[in-house]
C-alpha cells in the first residue's frame, strides 16, 4: 500500500524516530494525526467497537443507522431484481419448492452473516490500514489467523467457500448475459429463423468472450472494484425490483408502466452517483437523508410503474386470464 495508517502512540513514535533518524521507510507516507485526523471517531474510545464505527473520509461515520437500513433492503429484498437471481428462481420445479427453499435460505443465512458482521467488524481493529484494500480482508484475515495457530493449510479451506459462492454467482451472470444476448436480442430482433446449431456456437462463443472479459479484469482487478460491485448490485435492484414486483402481484400493470419505471430507477440511481462523484470526485454517491440511492431509485420507480399504469391502457383481458387465471375484473 502507497500508505499505512498509524494509529497507536507507540506505532506514532516509531515512525518519528525512524523519520528523525532518517531511515528509508520504503515509500511510505506518515499520517499526521492533528492534520489528517478521521472526518468522524476520531480520539473516541470504543469507536472501533461501537456504532457507527469511525470513517477516514465521512462526516456521517462508517455506517450510521441509515446507511445500514438501507444495505438491508439491497442485500435482501434488492437481490431479488437482479436477472441473474431471476434465472435462479425461475429453475424451481414448483411452488412448494421455492417455498421450502425460501425457508431453508433463511436460517441458512442467519448463520452465516451474522457471524461475518462480526469478524469484519473485528478485521478493523485487528488489520488497521486495511480499509484502503478492502478487497483483499477476507484472504488477509484467513492468511494472519491461521498462520498464528500454524494451521496455513486451513485458510485454503476457509477461502474455497467464498470462492465457490463467487463461482455460483459468476456462472448465473454468464448465462444470463449469453441468454439475453443470443435468444432475446439476437434470435428475437434479428434473426427469428436461426437454426439451433448456429444459436447454440453462438452462445458459446458469447458466454468465452465475456468469461474472458472478467479474467481479464480479475487478472488486473480495476481501481473501486467494491464501489463498483456496490454500484452494479444496487443499480440491479432500483432497474428492475419495481416492475417485477408489480408484474407478479398487480394485474393492471403493463408494459409501457413496466419500462418507464426500469428507465426511472435506473436514471435516479445514476444521477445520484453522478453527483457524488462531482462532489467528492470519487466513486462515492450523494445520499439523500443519508440513504444509498438504492432506496431512492427503488422509491422513484414504484411510484413511477403504479402512476404509468394507472394513467395508461391496461393489458388485455386473455393476457391477464393467462397470468392470473381470472378475468379483468381490477379498477
Amino acid at each position: 500500500m502507497p500508505v499505512v495508517e498509524i494509529i497507536t502512540p507507540r506505532e506514532i513514535d516509531e515512525q518519528l524516530t525512524r523519520l528523525a533518524d532518517g531511515i528509508n521507510n520504503g515509500g511510505l507516507k506518515l499520517i499526521d494525526p492533528q492534520v489528517d485526523s478521521y472526518k468522524s471517531g476520531a480520539d473516541q474510545a470504543g469507536v472501533y467497537v461501537s456504532s457507527p464505527g469511525p470513517s477516514a473520509t465521512d462526516t456521517i461515520a462508517f455506517l450510521p443507522f441509515s446507511l445500514a437500513i438501507s444495505f438491508f433492503v439491497l442485500w435482501t429484498w434488492g437481490g431479488t431484481g437482479s436477472p441473474f437471481n431471476m434465472v435462479r428462481l425461475m429453475a424451481f420445479k414448483d411452488s412448494k419448492t421455492l417455498h421450502r427453499g425460501m425457508v431453508a435460505v433463511a436460517v441458512y443465512y442467519s448463520l452465516i452473516y451474522f457471524p461475518i458482521v462480526i469478524i469484519f467488524c473485528c478485521a478493523r481493529v485487528l488489520l488497521p490500514g486495511m480499509e484502503a484494500q478492502s478487497d483483499e480482508i477476507m484472504p488477509t484475515v484467513a492468511v494472519v489467523l491461521t498462520r498464528r495457530l500454524e494451521m496455513s493449510w486451513l485458510a485454503g479451506m476457509l477461502m474455497a467457500a467464498p470462492f465457490a459462492a463467487v463461482m455460483s454467482t459468476v456462472d448465473s451472470a454468464l448465462l444470463m448475459i449469453s441468454s439475453a444476448l443470443v435468444r432475446d436480442l439476437y434470435q428475437r430482433s434479428i434473426n427469428p429463423r436461426a437454426s439451433e446449431k448456429f444459436l447454440r456456437r453462438l452462445s458459446y462463443t458469447v458466454t468465452f468472450v465475456i468469461g474472458s472479459v472478467a479474467v481479464c479484469g480479475a487478472v488486473n482487478p480495476p481501481q473501486y472494484l467494491l464501489d463498483m460491485i456496490i454500484y452494479t448490485g444496487s443499480g440491479l435492484a432500483a432497474c428492475f425490483l419495481a416492475p417485477m414486483v408489480f408484474a407478479l402481484y398487480w394485474p393492471r400493470t403493463n408494459t409501457i408502466g413496466a419500462i418507464t419505471g426500469m428507465i426511472a430507477g435506473f436514471l435516479t440511481h445514476l444521477a445520484m452517483y453522478g453527483a457524488g462523484w462531482l462532489m467528492y470526485d470519487r466513486l462515492s454517491p450523494y445520499r439523500l437523508l443519508q440513504l444509498d440511492p438504492t432506496i431512492v431509485g427503488l422509491a422513484v420507480s414504484f411510484v413511477t410503474v403504479y402512476a404509468v399504469s394507472r394513467t395508461t391502457a391496461a393489458p388485455s383481458d386473455e393476457l391477464v386470464d393467462r397470468y392470473f387465471h381470472k378475468q379483468k375484473t381490477y379498477s
